[in-house]
């Protein structure tokens, strides 16, 4: 049972994943005119900077320097989307949340599609595997600081020798959690789900020169040529940003999935490297087989959540 959970889990996070890293890959393209298979393998690898950051069994010092590292990314998401939107000219507030609500649309054309690719890029897996590990050593660090009679040290090494959590502990670590969740849902992921809909959107309709049907090279130059060429770079900037960060967290989850479904213990640079080329592999042979043109029913494709009720049931 747990080989057929840890391959459903690595194909979903695959999936997942090929959006990131094809989208970073875009991204170099569109601002230095990269060929899209090297952007791939550069978007791939340049992620174990940030990687070497992270100690999941390790102190609470390197768990925040490596949220900062991805904060710091999803800052930026954040701010370029802003920016766009001051740009965009013609927003009308009635018609935005408009889109809020629920409505019949949504079965029309390919709106059932395009909604489950929006489900699926938000609700990830990554967040599922990734929010589960992170907690431990929170809630170490909490019976270090109130109850450090609970842990155990051996004498010699000063590595712990036994240690069995606190009611408390995981209390404190569930609360904060669950708040942590609540707030990054209802703020910064609403914000820019919503902003790559209403810049995308206000770009593309009724836009007589939107024939290439919306994907990510349309936008960009749509946005260059009737806003400014700043906005196109913002775009791509956005863009690069956004698949960083996911792309850091895929490539941990790969990781944690490997340690914890086959027991997999190798040297952390080597999983790394193992789990990232996993992944990198098929975003190669996507990129390098379809070229520009299928990337984005590529894109679109992947974020459909077709394998994300199993890891969520674990």
């Amino acid at each position: 049972m747990r080989w057929a959970l840890y391959i459903l889990s690595e194909l979903a996070i695959i999936s997942t994943d090929l959006a990131e890293i094809i989208g970073g890959a875009i991204a170099l393209n569109l601002l230095f005119g990269l060929n899209i298979s090297a952007g791939v393998v550069i978007t791939a690898f340049d992620v174990f900077l940030v990687l070497l950051l992270y100690r999941p069994n390790g102190t609470m010092r390197g768990i925040r320097a490596f949220e900062l590292s991805v904060s710091l990314l999803v800052l930026g998401v954040v701010i370029c989307f802003s920016v766009e939107l001051a740009k965009t000219p013609n927003i009308d507030a009635g018609e935005l949340f408009q889109g809020f609500i629920p409505s019949s649309i949504i079965f029309t054309s390919d709106g059932i599609f395009a909604s489950l690719g929006i489900l699926g890029a938000t609700i990830m897996p990554h967040a599922i595997f990734l929010g589960s590990h992170v907690a431990l050593p929170r809630v170490r660090e909490f019976d270090r600081t109130y109850h450090p009679e609970r842990i155990q040290e051996n004498e010699l090494t000063g590595e712990e020798k036994s240690w069995q959590p606190s009611l408390a502990a995981i209390r404190a670590t569930l609360s904060y959690s669950i708040t942590e969740i609540i707030v990054s849902l209802s703020t910064f992921a609403m914000f820019v789900n919503a902003a790559i809909l209403i810049v995308a959107g206000a770009a593309l309709y009724g836009n007589p020169n939107a024939t290439d049907g919306g994907d990510l090279f349309s936008i960009h130059a749509l946005l260059s040529s009737s806003l400014t060429p700043a906005a196109g770079t913002i775009f791509a900037l956005a863009l690069l940003f956004s698949g960083q960060s996911s792309s850091i967290i895929a490539t941990i989850v790969g990781q944690i999935i490997c340690e914890g479904f086959i027991n997999w213990k190798l040297r952390p640079i080597v999983r790394r490297s193992v789990t990232r080329l996993i992944a990198l592999i098929p975003c190669i042979i996507v990129a390098s087989a379809i070229g520009k043109e299928g990337l984005s029913m590529a894109l679109n494709i992947s974020q459909v959540p077709i394998l994300l009720p199993f890891p969520q049931t674990l």
